[in-house]
Parts: structure tokens; C-alpha cells; sequence
């Protein structure tokens, strides 16, 4: 009797079954059903914009007649198109009506349509505190039309005029100092119209001009300098020791980004937000993110949502620490710099494990975000919480009270006897 295991005819080790005889006159072998394509989901309805009909607008049609080309609602933000020769008269009741007050101008900007009989739109951005609301104005200019000037009603216009006529040489009537801001002022050309050569090297320089025959001396504190926190430039007038004039000049910190973002798809520019505030990269992203969503009509899922926002108030507070930390140092206090960063390094640990980065953090992505969140996550942020609470106490022991800190952070106003 044979010791080999008996196998079973169909059981695993039994001998290959001979392939069956092909059939006279059988074809190849059919080809598998190919997979269906999945069907893209439908394309949402373009948003158009609407009419706007307001209380507000009614009133400005009734007390401006014609003033008005349009007002419409696009994405919930209302917005007017206004005449230029009624600009001023029509800001100026803004400004000081009683049901709104828009006090606040946050920006002034120009769009440049070249194939536009007036091919600049400028716009302002008005916010009124009262009703916590925004309100976008539009003005309509030809090549070479000249503004008027809202520096008189909004002080804030100053530097933001002086940008728009540097980068589309737009000017502006009744503007107290109307110059470039941003490039040296024998630069050739206005870098954000729509026609300018991006390939074209300026040869610009700054004039040489030498001071030894006056009795006052022009020296340049910066770009590089210790206490600027950044690259500005301040030229400083002298008379002996003592500081008789300054100017500063801003334009270091402007790498071109606008003009970097005209040839670049919405996805290909998100990496440059984070380096244009690089103590807060996390929440510029969500800025950018947000406005392009809204623009596409995108819905993010809740946990992008909760998962954005704790990120976001992460990079706040260390913001908010780096600000507070050079601030006293800049004041006299050297102390607290250490505390503060101490506080920013753990939150700077949180962001290099969830994306690899820790200053110029790129988080998210247009619809959500670039990564879930890491195992361990919820823990580090919880323990970061209850870490840090107890912290403010000693800043406020260092700070708050403190006699020096007190003094030259206060407003000190003469009075009348001295």
C-alpha cells in the first residue's frame, strides 16, 4: 500500500485538467464589455447678476438723478455703477448717511478692460460699521480721463490712489501727493494694464543726487533693518541729530503677484497666497480659497469646513503672538519675545505634521483641502488648548501693568497747561 496522500480529483494539488478541444469554426474570444464612463454630475447654472432694489438705492436715484447706471446683487454683494462727474457728491452722502455711514473705505483698485470703449472700471470697497455691511462702487474711465480724488472723505485713499495711478496710470484731480508708490519713479510704464510687455526689462534707476551742499542730510534707515520687520525703506531727513522729515518707501515688499496672477489658472496661483502674508500663510489661503468659491458657486463638505477653521484660528493666535513679542521688543521689553515664540512653536509643530510646512503653509485647496486631518490631530490641538490658556496670565503679568509698557503705548495729548 502506497504512504502517498490520496488527492482528491477537484482538490487543490490534483493535476491540471487537459484545455478542452477547440471547436471547428470558433472565432477569437470576445473582448470584455468595456467599463461605462462615469457621467459627469451637470454643470450648475451660471449666476448672473440681479437687480439690486434697496431702500438705499431708491434714495440715491431720487437725490442723484442719473447718477446711477446700474445696481445689482452678484453672490449677495451689492454693487453700483456711478457716474464720475457724481462721484464725489454721491461718496460724500454715503459717508455721512444717517441708516448706513460707510466710514470705512477698505480698498480702491482699477480693472483694466483694453477692448473697452472706457476701458478702466475703478472701485472702491465701502464698509459700514453700523450695518456691518459691504458696498462696492464702480467708475467707468477712458484712456487719459482723469478721477477725482477721494482722499478728503476717505484719508485711506492716499496710498491706495498712489497705487492705482503707479501700476494703470490712472491720475487723480485734487490728490495731495499723486506719485508712484510702488516703483521707483523712473520706472517706464504701469505694470497692470492688460497691455504691458511683462517680457520687457525697465531700466530704471534711482537718480544719484548728492547732499554735501545742503545743511540738511538724507539717509536711508533700511531696506535691511533690524527694526522694520521686514524690507521698508524710510528716508530720513537730518538737521544735526534731530529727525526734521521721513518718507517711506513700500515698494521692496511688491513682487508683482497681480501680474503673476494673470498668467496662471486659479489652482496654479493658490501657492503664492501663502507668501504674501507669511506670518499668517493659513488664513490668506482660506481668503483666496473662499472668493474663488464663491465665484464658482461651491459648497464645501462640513468637515473641510470645521477642519479650515481650526487651522485658521491656529495661525491667528500665532500671528497674534509673534505681533505681540516684537512689539514689546520693539518697546524695550526683551522678555516677552521668548514667551510668545515658546507658545508659536507649538503651533507651528501642528502645522509641519499635518503639511509639511511650518512658515509658508499651504493648507488648502479650492473645494476643501490638500490632506485630511492626521491621526492624532484632535489630541495635539486639545492639549495645545489647555497649554496655552494658563500663558496669557503671564503675559499680562510681563505687559499690562507694566509702568514702561503703559507710557509708550499710550496716547499722550498736550494740555493746556503744558
Amino acid at each position: 500500500m502506497s504512504d502517498e496522500p490520496k488527492v482528491p480529483p477537484d482538490g487543490p494539488g490534483a493535476p491540471a485538467k487537459p484545455a478542452p478541444p477547440a471547436t471547428a469554426g470558433a472565432g477569437p474570444p470576445k473582448p470584455a464589455a468595456p467599463t461605462p464612463k462615469p457621467v459627469p454630475p451637470a454643470p450648475k447654472p451660471v449666476v448672473k447678476p440681479e437687480p439690486w432694489s434697496s431702500p438705499l438705492v431708491d434714495e440715491l436715484q431720487k437725490r442723484f438723478p442719473g447718477a446711477l447706471s446700474d445696481a445689482v446683487l452678484f453672490r449677495n454683494q451689492p454693487s453700483m455703477t456711478v457716474a464720475k462727474e457724481s462721484l464725489i457728491a454721491l461718496s460724500e452722502y454715503l459717508k455721512s448717511h444717517e441708516g448706513g455711514a460707510y466710514t470705512f473705505l477698505t480698498d480702491e483698485t482699477a480693472v483694466d478692460y483694453p477692448k473697452r470703449p472706457k476701458r478702466f472700471e475703478i472701485i472702491y470697497q465701502l464698509y459700514s460699521f453700523k450695518l456691518n455691511h459691504r458696498l462696492r462702487l464702480k467708475v467707468l474711465a477712458a484712456e487719459g480721463e482723469k478721477m477725482p480724488s477721494v482722499v478728503r472723505l476717505w484719508p485711506a485713499a492716499n496710498w491706495l490712489e498712489r497705487e492705482v495711478y503707479d501700476m494703470f496710470g490712472i491720475e487723480y484731480e485734487g490728490h495731495p501727493d499723486l506719485r508712484r508708490i510702488l516703483l521707483p519713479d523712473e520706472w517706464t510704464g504701469h505694470p497692470l494694464r492688460k497691455d504691458y510687455d511683462i517680457l520687457k526689462q525697465d531700466d530704471a534707476s534711482m537718480a544719484e543726487t548728492t547732499f554735501l551742499d545742503a545743511s540738511e542730510l538724507v539717509i536711508n534707515m533700511g531696506p535691511q533693518h533690524p527694526a522694520t520687520h521686514g524690507v521698508l525703506r524710510v528716508k530720513l531727513k537730518l538737521d544735526g541729530e534731530k529727525v526734521v522729515g521721513s518718507e517711506c518707501i513700500i515698494g521692496y515688499l511688491h513682487r508683482g503677484v497681480e501680474k503673476i496672477a494673470e498668467n496662471r489658472t486659479y489652482t496654479q496661483f493658490a501657492p503664492y497666497v501663502d507668501r504674501m502674508d507669511y506670518v499668517a500663510a493659513v488664513t490668506n489661503g482660506m481668503g483666496y480659497c473662499e472668493a474663488v468659491e464663491k465665484l464658482l458657486g461651491v459648497d464645501l463638505p462640513p468637515r473641510a469646513q470645521y477642519t479650515r477653521m481650526i487651522l485658521a484660528e491656529l495661525q491667528r493666535i500665532a500671528s497674534h503672538l509673534l505681533w505681540l513679542g516684537t512689539h514689546a521688543l520693539d518697546l524695550g521689553a526683551m522678555t516677552p519675545v521668548f514667551y510668545t515664540f515658546r507658545e508659536r512653536e507649538e503651533i507651528l509643530k501642528i502645522f509641519e505634521n499635518y503639511c509639511g510646512a511650518r512658515l509658508t503653509t499651504h493648507a488648502f485647496r479650492i473645494g476643501g483641502l490638500q490632506y485630511d486631518l492626521y491621526d492624532g490631530f484632535e489630541k495635539e490641538v486639545r492639549k495645545f488648548c489647555d497649554y496655552f490658556l494658563p500663558k496669557i496670565d503671564e503675559y499680562e503679568e510681563l505687559l499690562t501693568t507694566n509702568r514702561i509698557w503703559m507710557k509708550r503705548t499710550s496716547c499722550s495729548r498736550p494740555t493746556a497747561s503744558g
